[in-house]
């Protein structure tokens, strides 16, 4: 196992001694294995605390979706990185454009809110950069690790124009 359960079992107690409703697990690796994080899950569940995580499309499937849902997950992020397969390949994500579509379907499903983080590159050509808002327009919020505006427009027009509809909660960060 990653660590033992019982400090885990401690934290989750001084938790809910506080009041919190809440946790969010800030942990790439958190839901990438179902076996590991099942009685983490259940643990909360027992407090009636609800979390946020972040998980990998390459793990992702029906059963992890709703083991999450039903222990009280409400929210979970992924670097879902691009809508562009090539790009994806280019970065060796070994992960699909597919995988990430079924990421959002299965949360969807389970009323799991799903965030994603996309990284525009500088090396993106338009159309990699059209596949990206393509997959954009799946999510209710979206957060951009890096992105290259286009001289004649704002990413915001850019999206108004793909989209036809303003996206709620898209943040952007500029990095470097």
């Amino acid at each position: 196992t990653w660590t033992d359960l019982e400090p885990i079992k401690d934290e989750l107690d001084d938790i809910e001694e506080l009041a919190y409703g809440g946790v969010y697990i800030f942990d790439d690796l958190f839901a990438i294995a179902l076996k590991m994080i099942k009685p983490i899950c259940n643990e909360m569940k027992k407090r009636g605390l609800i979390y946020r995580c972040n998980g990998q499309s390459r793990y992702f499937n029906e059963e992890f979706a709703k083991l999450l849902a039903d222990t009280g997950c409400v929210e979970i992020a992924f670097g879902a990185e691009s809508g562009s397969q090539k790009i994806l390949d280019t970065i060796d994500k070994r992960t699909t454009v597919e995988m990430n579509y079924k990421f959002v379907e299965l949360c969807r499903k389970y009323g799991i809110v799903c965030k994603a983080f996309l990284m525009l590159y500088s090396f993106n050509r338009y159309n990699y950069f059209l596949s990206c808002l393509k997959f954009v327009g799946v999510f209710y919020s979206i957060f951009v690790k890096f992105i290259k505006v286009f001289p004649t427009r704002s990413v915001s027009e850019l999206l108004l124009c793909y989209l036809g509809k303003r996206v709620a909660f898209f943040n952007c960060v500029f990095l470097g």
